[in-house]
């Protein structure tokens, strides 16, 4: 199980930074434009994580 939490430990950083990379590379021009952005970035990496919580979960429950 520790094997497949480094898994998912290491595919949410890369795509975090994958998303940083194309956060830096959008146009901004406003203060919202800029929440904009962030708030995509947080919604991305929110859904990825608990996605991978869940498959975890549900991993280790048929181990148990």
């Amino acid at each position: 199980m520790d094997t497949e939490r480094e898994k998912i430990r290491e595919d949410l950083i890369d795509k975090f930074t994958k998303k940083v990379e194309q956060m830096l590379e959008t146009p901004t021009v406003t203060m919202t434009d800029i929440e904009n952005v962030v708030s995509e970035l947080q919604k991305g990496i929110g859904r990825e994580a608990a996605e991978s919580l869940l498959r975890l979960k549900k991993t280790s429950e048929k181990a148990g």
